[in-house]
């Protein structure tokens, strides 16, 4: 776990081999994940594969991010009850809705009610990943100027709970949004 949050964190200070990658000079990423599983170390190989996705939103690779997040929904057991499930809810959810939201609708549906509960009960953790959420699902209905008002909401929410990095996030969608 320390190590992919390392590597994240290499890959998004730009000191990876590529911002497809999290390997370095010293680190091999391939060899990592190969050791997890000879190890049966579960729960490593989805943070690994968790944080790898978030890097790839955050580069607007959206497809890379729904094949690494999809890779591992039959291990996700390993960390159930763990925030990391929660990481991939919500980032899963993105990923199917930035890319082929008509053909995933269900799995959708049911993430999307899974991140209702969890921000109804821990506002504070959640309901900023609800709104960013919502706002997706207006873009693609073409509910552009709803849309507008609940990134802004999402973006209150991540200031006021210090969640820098989705605000980022809020504010990118938001700008591209204004492009349309």
């Amino acid at each position: 776990t320390i190590t992919a949050i390392r590597q994240s964190a290499f890959n998004l200070l730009g000191k990876t081999n590529s911002d497809h990658s999290f390997s370095t000079s010293e680190f091999d990423a391939l060899k990592h994940i190969e050791q997890c599983q000879e190890r049966n170390s579960l729960g490593a190989i989805c943070y690994y594969h968790i944080l790898q996705a978030q890097s790839a939103i955050i580069y607007g690779r959206n497809e890379d991010a729904l094949i690494l997040l999809e890779q591992i929904i039959d291990t996700l057991p390993a960390i159930k009850g763990m925030i990391f499930t929660a990481s991939h809810n919500f980032y899963y959810l993105i990923a199917l809705l930035k890319t082929n939201p008509e053909e995933k609708s269900e799995i959708i549906k049911e993430n999307l009610n899974q991140l209702k509960l969890w921000s109804e009960n821990c506002p504070e953790n959640f309901l900023h990943k609800l709104l960013i959420v919502e706002a997706l699902q207006l873009v693609h209905q073409k509910e552009y100027w709803k849309a507008v008002e609940k990134y802004k909401e999402a973006i209150k929410e991540c200031k006021k709970q210090n969640y820098v990095h989705h605000e980022a996030l809020a504010h990118e969608y938001l700008a591209e949004l204004w492009t349309k």
